[in-house]
């Protein structure tokens, strides 16, 4: 059942995009070739995974959608790749015996051990283990400053993109190593070096899971400097490992099987550096596909791996807004009700095509029965009166389903007054219902107050197509300080 709904509401294509403080960039797999397409970002711009110049960005974003698309309607959906430099992510346990009421102490937890204002964050977790010896559930949660993903979420609206999920560089990398790395072993523990155009990521990964991600900026870094030295990034890599080898000895037994390096044109720096004053077993990844393609493609190629995922087999870690997650529903319900809309018509139109020559075949047939009644000698005319009777029969249904479709409501166009009457307050359609009876109508949407939602329901009872329009207040609740949903219904004259 599962398989043939998926036939009829197919997922769409999902891109990875990632957002650097030097560039975007774009990477979608299309018939098992890579397809990519960027765009450099003025300095100042984004700063350290912060957009800074909204107008800039804007310009830059609808630049890249040129180069994907000439159709400037079409919605282009990505898994949206951030900057760690303002993600903060921790592992918790939680006993086995939560299992049964597991979502609610998940979020108790989340909120207990979030760095940020609870209230001024987005945050999601994952299952990432499970520890027989203590009996407990492992769980990685994710957290970041609401306010830097409602600045880029609102270009990529304007740009008329949609996001499906956003997550951090380090996930997307793990998914790479994980799927496509050579001699990745899934059981074992890494620690994964990686260096992009933002900075240092250090990665723990465990159990085919990332664990724990700790960046530093190359700003934090220099400092007022333009640039560091050869002995300063020594000194860096040196310490900075040597802190993750200490997090990593506290929190878990295991052995690490080798230091992992992510780092092109700097391997055999690092490689020296790691061997040499750390003794650590180092191994450069390199990868099963896409070999030929440039270093920097990789983070967003993990993230356009995670938009092949089926939506409703994807319960990694997201941080994007539950806004986000209702945007992508409604744009797969457009999509289907637009599909369906021209099978519907295309079957109608051959329904009727197959009725109307039917209808022409039987007039001729009884016409030229008539014209040759007199030369008939031995004609059954039981037989001939049956076939007049059928005749008339069908013709008699043949008008009623005329009439039937030409009495029929015209959806289109009335949906078409309740999304322009909506929109003279600025309502926005969460869910639109036509009761069994075709008469009745009930309407969830979003208002930004109680006196948008009475005007939106006065412009209702002012139109004469429309009869008991109600709008129950026990339906209006509260979404945010600016926001509320409400339900109102009516019936058609």
């Amino acid at each position: 059942m599962i398989k043939i709904l998926k036939l009829l509401n197919p997922q769409p294509p999902i891109a990875g995009l990632e957002i650097s403080d030097l560039s975007l960039r774009y990477f979608i797999v299309k018939a098992g070739q890579p397809k990519i397409y960027s765009v450099k970002l003025e300095p100042g711009v984004v700063v350290e995974g912060k957009l800074q110049n909204k107008e800039a960005f804007l310009k830059a974003l609808l630049n890249l959608r040129a180069q994907i698309t000439k159709k400037t309607k079409q919605k282009l959906f990505v898994i949206l790749n951030i900057s760690a430099s303002n993600v903060y992510s921790q592992i918790f346990d939680l006993p086995k015996v939560a299992e049964d009421n597991l979502e609610e102490a998940v979020q108790l937890n989340l909120q207990m051990i979030s760095p940020i204002n609870i209230s001024e964050a987005y945050y999601d977790c994952q299952k990432v283990g499970e520890s027989k010896e203590k009996n407990k559930i492992e769980i990685a949660g994710a957290f970041i400053y609401r306010n830097i993903i409602d600045d880029f979420s609102e270009m990529f609206l304007k740009a008329n993109f949609v996001i499906v999920a956003v997550e951090f560089v380090p996930l997307a990398i793990t998914r790479l190593v994980k799927e496509l790395a050579l001699n990745f072993d899934k059981q074992a523990s890494y620690i994964l070096f990686h260096i992009s155009s933002d900075g240092l990521n250090f990665l723990i990964i465990r159990n085919d899971n990332l664990y724990f991600n700790y960046f530093t900026s190359w700003r934090s870094l220099k400092g007022e400097k333009r640039y560091i030295s050869p002995e300063e990034f020594r000194t860096v890599v040196i310490d900075e490992t040597k802190k993750i080898l200490s997090f990593y000895n506290r929190n878990w037994a295991d052995p690490i099987r080798s230091f992992l390096i992510f780092a092109q044109g700097l391997s055999a720096e690092i490689k020296e550096i790691t061997t040499k004053d750390l003794s650590l077993e180092v191994q450069e990844v390199a990868f099963k596909k896409f070999s030929k393609l440039e270093y920097v493609w990789f983070p967003v190629l993990g993230s356009s791996l995670r938009g092949l995922i089926d939506r409703s087999e994807d319960n990694i870690i997201s941080l994007a807004s539950t806004g986000t997650e209702e945007e992508f529903k409604r744009q797969l319900f457009i999509t289907f009700v637009h599909l369906w809309q021209k099978i519907v018509f295309s079957f109608l139109a051959f329904i009727i095509a197959t009725i109307s020559a039917a209808d022409i075949f039987l007039f001729a047939r009884v016409n030229m029965l008539q014209q040759n009644k007199a030369l008939i000698t031995t004609y059954n005319q039981e037989e001939l009166n049956r076939l007049q009777t059928q005749a008339k029969e069908f013709n008699k249904n043949l008008v009623l389903l005329k009439k039937a479709r030409s009495e029929a409501p015209s959806w289109s166009s009335l949906f078409l007054k309740i999304k322009t009457i909506a929109a003279q307050d600025n309502i926005e359609i969460l869910k639109l219902v036509i009761e069994s009876d075709q008469k009745t109508i009930g309407i969830n949407a979003r208002a930004t107050d109680e006196k948008k939602a009475a005007g939106f329901k006065q412009r209702l009872i002012n139109e004469v197509q429309f009869k008991e329009v109600s709008m129950p207040l026990s339906n209006i609740q509260p979404v945010s300080e600016n926001l509320i949903n409400f339900y109102i219904s009516f019936k058609l004259n």
